[in-house]
Parts: structure tokens; sequence; C-alpha cells
């Protein structure tokens, strides 16, 4: 209980957290999504002896991914990849096949 005697959960105030959070949280997920494709590529190579071709091109997905889920936490209005938005459109009075009730 809080000094107001509600039961609160999650950030003061209620609602979704700072934009700075989610920065920071974005942020992070760029920088382990970039350690662990490297981890990966440099594993890899020394399975099938590519070095360093395999290490540069999971770095390069690492970071492309990871900024692409930076934009979409922190900026999602400038998603590439968002699907765009519907205006509502009138309804009219049919069941779906086109002809009216």
């Amino acid at each position: 209980m809080t000094s107001n005697g509600t039961d609160e959960v999650g950030p003061p105030g209620g609602g979704r957290p700072p934009s700075s959070q989610k920065a920071v949280g974005a942020g992070l997920t760029l920088a382990v999504s970039v350690g662990v494709f490297a981890y990966g590529g440099l594993w890899l190579d020394r399975q099938f002896g590519t070095k360093p071709w395999l290490l540069l091109l999971l770095v390069v997905l690492g970071i492309a991914g990871g900024i692409l889920h930076l934009i979409r936490e922190v900026a999602p209005e400038m998603d590439p990849f968002a699907a765009p938005a519907q205006q509502d459109e009138p309804t009219d009075a049919t069941d779906g096949t086109g002809a009216p009730d």
C-alpha cells in the first residue's frame, strides 16, 4: 500500500513508463543484440572456417534489428514497416457479402 492508501503497481502515477526509460531499455536491447549476434558470428566462423565473414554479417543483422527495435519503442510513428493507419470507412447495412439484408 502507498501513502494514499491505494495499491499501485507500475510507475508512479500509473500509465506507461517515461520515454527516457523506454529509450534506455531500447538502447540496452540494441547493445545486447549486437553482442549476442557478434558472439554467434564468431562461433559460426570457428565452426565453418569462414573468418570474418559470418561475424560481419551477423553484426550487421544485429545492428539492423536493434535499430529497428529502438525505432519501434521510442518513435513508433517512424517505423518503416508499420501498417499504414486505416481510416474508418462508413459501413453499410450488409452482411459482408455485398448484398443488403
